[in-house]
């Protein structure tokens, strides 16, 4: 414990303590205020909370911390050095009882530790040696108790071990064995094996063998046949078991190749048509895996004969395989057949334009390859087209190709790519039959047609007469035999659609050129138009047509209106709302609180209440006003009107008085009445809320309640009185005692003494009240009665938030969109002419 004064500004000192590993450190300083000021002292790491810290036996080192110490406003920290010294631990054994097998080797020192790394000095008992190792054997099998001794600098430790050493199972051993030694054969033997086998245990013994890891039999003796397929090395294992343990021996063999002479066995005779290809489909390998090689007689070339349509006839060919050692040869018959030929008909796609006649001789395009007389017959002529003596004659007229009229072609077509999508030409296929001797032969003729433009034709445009400031559309008429989409194209002042918005300085007469075009061609006609003079109203310059306000809200807004011809303008409001100015073209207005009367609680409007901004918004409870702005210049009157939402502002319940007094007394089963008289200056509905205590909570009554308490002790009382969006409450603190019997007989005391006042203990009315007892004779128990006066309560507004305010979702963005609907694009300026 050491002293730090508080109360200056903070400084920094130092301090070390120093103890064993083990320890529990306690800090504790003492604290001195020049201020009397209340004091708050921090910890930290290693440090707890309390200033304490229980060190082990692994914690020897530096650690530096530090502790502060407050009162609110100025600071002082003090460094602490702790120096936690080793400790040093007696060694220590890990087991004091082991199991090991026979043939285990057993190290004392792995189960021998120090905690604090000690260089320790080890003393062992035989069969150990010296440095505490014990190689055990078949014949050490039972239960053992070693002694050994364990030395540091400090402590010497003897220590009895229990060792028990498991009987193991002795494997079998196998005495011989045939072969003795690795073998090789060829390709089709039998080979046998053989082996004994001995157990010490005089455990039975049982064989398994297996060739290439194969399962084959369980006896000692295994006869394997070797077939064509085993050229290679293979591996031939037995194992040996008595059921607990095994042994192996495997033998090495090489099985060289042993070859057989290839064969062949090829159908025959083989038959096929002229101009069909033969091929002999013979395997690469002999059934010795030997790779073989074939020769083949006339008209076979390696295996393969492409017939022509002059090979009919029968043919004998030999054919030989041989694997380089062996040879074999077979000699079969092909029968060719005669096949006749269809005529072959060689069309190209021919292009023609509309209007251009087509002579084509097809008899050249058409040819028999067996030299017969070839038919032709067309099918499907498109419109005036004949075949005569072989040659097609046909002339398409301008119409053959028509474009399709629809949304898309008309839309492609304005922006130039129609003919990038859309085909302009047209394909005819006329289907061609010839026959030769047997056989005949069909395709189609594809014809292309493409399309030759037209030029368009523009109808006359009568003159034209207009006032200034009217717009003059022109309305050209254009045809196209090829019902392509026609563009017009005017000159100015019309614009690109032919329409022309006249000013008041447009007076004048103009003679311009309209032109249509189908893109390819075109035609103009020139038309005549007369603008007459024409005078011009006054025009309004606001900002904005309309506005969101919320009551009690100021609002202003500057009116401005100008006349180009420069005429006297009077500006005017049509009608004020009620406290609303016009004054030197400036509207001011401030709604009050009854402007929106309706009111319509619900959780979104409650939720908007709390923001001005959103208030203003979103909430559904408004009323709207026109405000019709009037500029006049004596010929014309203009209306411009601004449209003035205004939004409901409510206004929190207020607490106009309550009885009884906030802090009270009353006894058990007596009846105390609350009430609480709240006023709201919207006139909204109030909610009443009575909270007792953590079993009456929540209760919902009138602004009167009742309530008798049944048992003593202090009780709190809460009213919250609520509009659905802000609430004012009151509390009340009650002390209920038992009620003071008095009894007959005399109190044992005439006199209490005057009680000390410890805080939570005894009060000072209760107190008061026992000197003032005296006897009577009425036994029966006497409640107080307690006068409660109607208190005024303290100008408090609590303002009730809502904790989870949900995102503005699809819900919230519809009320936005749907208020802001209401006003947007509706209200434009519009024109009285007297």
């Amino acid at each position: 414990m050491w002293l730090v004064e508080a109360g200056s500004n903070s400084t920094t000192k130092s301090t070390t303590f120093t103890v064993l590993e083990g320890d529990l450190v306690k800090l504790k300083p003492s604290v001195s205020d020049l201020d009397n000021d209340k004091v708050f002292i921090y910890y930290f790491a290693p440090l707890n909370k309390s200033g304490e810290w229980q060190t082990t036996l692994k914690d020897a080192g530096t650690y530096q911390t530090k502790i502060l110490i407050s009162d609110g406003r100025n600071e002082v920290t003090e460094k602490v050095t702790l120096v936690v010294k080793n400790k040093n631990q007696a060694p220590q054994l890990k087991e004091k009882s082991l199991i090991f097998q026979e043939g285990d080797r057993i190290d004392l020192k792995k189960i021998i530790s120090d905690p604090d790394k000690d260089n320790l000095v080890m003393i062992f008992e035989k069969p150990f040696d010296k440095d505490g190792v014990w190689q055990t054997t078949f014949a050490d099998s039972g239960k053992h108790t070693i002694s050994l001794t364990i030395k540091d600098a400090e402590f010497t430790i003897k220590e009895t071990i229990n060792i028990v050493i498991k009987n193991k199972n002795s494997p079998p051993v196998i005495t011989s064995f045939v072969p003795k030694q690795n073998i090789q054969v060829g390709e089709g033997q039998t080979v046998k094996f053989q082996v004994k086998g001995t157990d010490f245990d005089k455990d039975k013994l049982v064989y398994l063998w297996q060739v290439d890891g194969s399962n084959q039999s369980q006896v000692p003796e295994l006869s394997y046949y070797f077939n064509y397929s085993s050229a290679g090395k293979h591996k031939v294992l037995v194992k040996v078991t008595d059921g607990k343990s095994e042994i192996f021996k495997s033998w090495d063999l090489v099985i060289n190749n042993t070859n057989r002479p290839p064969s062949l066995k090829l159908v025959s005779p083989v038959k096929i048509n002229e101009g069909e290809k033969l091929t002999l489909k013979l395997p690469k390998k002999d059934r010795d895996g030997d790779l073989v090689k074939y020769t083949f007689s006339e008209p076979l070339t390696k295996g393969v004969w492409q017939t022509g349509y002059n090979s009919a006839g029968n043919y004998s060919v030999t054919v030989q395989v041989s694997d380089q050692e062996f040879r074999t040869t077979q000699n079969i018959t092909i029968l060719v057949k005669d096949v006749d030929r269809a005529p072959v008909i060689k069309f190209q796609e021919i292009v023609i334009k509309e209007g251009q006649e087509l002579k084509l001789n097809l008899s050249k395009l058409i040819l028999d390859p067996d030299g017969d007389v070839v038919s032709i017959k067309p099918s499907n002529l498109p419109k005036g087209a004949k075949l005569k003596n072989g040659v097609l004659e046909w002339q398409p007229n301008y119409n053959f190709i028509q474009r399709r009229v629809n949304f898309l072609t008309n839309f492609l077509s304005k922006i130039k790519l129609e003919k990038f999508i859309f085909s302009q030409s047209k394909k005819v296929k006329i289907p061609i039959t010839a026959c030769g001797r047997s056989l005949c032969s069909n395709k189609s003729l594809a014809l292309k047609v493409t399309n030759v433009n037209q030029k368009p034709i523009l109808q006359s445009i009568k003159d034209i007469v207009v006032g200034e400031t009217n717009i003059v559309s022109l309305k050209p008429i254009g045809r196209d035999a090829d019902k392509d989409v026609l563009k017009y194209r005017f000159e100015k002042p019309f614009n690109s659609k032919g329409v022309w918005k006249t000013g008041f300085r447009d007076a004048g007469n103009y003679t311009v050129k309209v032109m249509v075009s189908d893109g390819k061609t075109s035609d103009t006609k020139a038309v005549n138009v007369l603008v007459k003079n024409k005078n011009r109203p006054p025009t309004f310059t606001i900002k904005k047509d309309y506005y969101k306000l919320n009551e009690q809200q100021a609002f202003s807004m500057k009116v401005t209106a100008v006349d180009v011809d420069g005429d006297k303008l009077n500006l005017s409001v049509a009608e004020l709302p009620r406290g609303a100015s016009f004054k030197n073209q400036v509207f001011s207005w401030t709604p009050d609180y009854d402007i929106v009367s309706e009111r319509k609680p619900s959780f979104f409007n409650n939720l908007y209440a709390k923001s001005s901004f959103l208030n203003r918004r979103l909430n559904k409870e408004y009323k709207q006003f026109g405000i019709n702005f009037v500029a006049s210049d004596g010929e014309f009157k203009v209306v411009h009107p601004v449209l003035l939402t205004i939004k409901n502002v409510n206004r929190a319940p207020k607490m106009i008085s309550y009885s009884p007094a906030i802090n009270l007394y009353g006894v058990t089963g007596e009846e105390i009445i609350f009430e609480a008289n709240v006023t709201d200056a919207d006139g909204d509905k109030l909610s009443y809320e009575w909270n007792f205590g953590a079993w009456d909570e929540g209760i919902v009554d009138g602004s009167v309640i009742g309530r008798t308490f049944v048992d003593s002790g202090i009780k709190t009382v809460k009213v919250r009185v609520s509009d659905g969006t802000y609430f004012t409450e009151q509390k009340w603190r009650v002390r209920i005692s038992e009620p003071v019997v008095e009894k007959s007989a005399p109190l044992a005391l005439s006199e209490v003494k005057k009680v000390k006042e410890e805080p939570g203990k005894v009060e000072p009315k209760v107190v008061e009240l026992a000197k003032k007892v005296e006897p009577v004779k009425d036994v029966q128990p006497k409640v107080q009665v307690v006068s409660q006066p109607i208190m005024k309560p303290e100008e408090v507004i609590y303002t009730q938030y809502v904790i989870d305010v949900p995102d503005e979702g699809p819900e919230v963005a519809s009320v936005v969109e749907k208020a802001e609907g209401v006003i947007t694009g509706e209200f434009n300026t519009y024109i009285i002419e007297h």
